[in-house]
């Protein structure tokens, strides 16, 4: 399995960078390591996504846990659509402007219609110093749900 997750997030994180007129390439992941049901990714913290103190924007920093649970959660999926159903964030230390923020993703639970994910990110070569913890829970869609007819 861990090639396999290797190979799909590789290939994954390579669209995503492509398509940097959106949100999710803009943030700029890079993957940094692979474990057994989790890896660890990177993230420059860079003006744009400063708040008004200077620091990075709480916002920004929820998108990228999302971004980053998300992608092992359509892993855990089959390749299914993960939509986020609940995303917590707990925010311990201020991220700094010119930084980079690693985000490591774990799977904690998959079920017939639901994936349950924790994270922790830190920043550059400070892993001992926790930035922030976050938690989520996506839905998966059944196969079928897009080949089915609307309701009319």
């Amino acid at each position: 399995m861990l090639d396999s997750l290797k190979e799909y997030l590789t290939k994954t994180n390579e669209y995503i960078l492509e398509h940097d007129d959106r949100i999710d390439g803009r943030l700029g992941q890079r993957l940094e390591s692979f474990g057994k049901d989790e890896y660890v990714c990177s993230y420059p913290v860079e003006p744009w996504m400063a708040n008004p103190s200077g620091f990075l924007h709480g916002g920004i920093t929820t998108a990228m846990f999302d971004q980053a649970m998300g992608l092992l959660s359509i892993y855990s999926a089959d390749g299914r659509p993960t939509p986020t159903i609940d995303i917590r964030v707990s925010y311990c230390r201020p991220i700094p402007v010119g930084t980079r923020l690693y985000i490591r993703s774990r799977m904690m639970v998959t079920g017939r219609t639901m994936v349950q994910t924790q994270a922790e990110a830190w920043v550059e070569d400070r892993p001992e110093a926790v930035a922030a913890y976050a938690s989520a829970a996506y839905h998966i869609i059944k196969k079928d749900h897009f080949l089915s007819e609307p309701e009319r």
